[in-house]
């Protein structure tokens, strides 16, 4: 990481992929319900449509959701699938789509818990840990 970033500094990886810096500890706010234990994440995203949500939230925070492909926002949801459908260029998409978790058969329920506690790492955490995870 960059030498000029203070002590402080929490990194934050996005969704996306990105890296984000946040100033300091106390910028974050966690409300009551979200996990705050590996423990608690594995309960709190078992239920797919909680992961789903909190996944949705994070990708739209303005609720507006928009095509990845054409950047469209008339889209209807097929709630069946989980995916939208785009009505300007007629592709379907799910959450998933540009993300870095676009091309894994595994659900939100698996991977927000193994991201939640390589974030929440003091240390960095090996694949190996990390696969036997519960």
């Amino acid at each position: 990481m960059d030498a000029h970033l203070a002590k402080t500094d929490t990194y934050h990886l996005a969704l996306s992929g990105r890296l984000t810096v946040t100033p300091s500890c106390e910028d974050i706010h966690v409300s009551e319900s979200e996990p705050r234990t590996l423990i608690e994440a594995i309960r709190y995203f078992s239920d797919p449509d909680r992961a789903f949500r909190f996944v949705l939230d994070l990708r739209w925070p303005n609720g507006s959701v928009r095509c990845p492909r054409c950047d469209h926002d008339e889209v209807s949801f097929v709630s069946t699938r989980r995916i939208w459908k785009c009505k300007g260029c007629r592709k379907q998409f799910s959450l998933k789509v540009g993300t870095i978790f676009e091309d894994s058969p595994l659900g939100w329920d698996k991977w927000l818990p193994a991201v939640w506690l390589i974030a929440n790492s003091k240390n960095s955490i090996s694949s190996h840990e990390l696969a036997r995870m519960p």
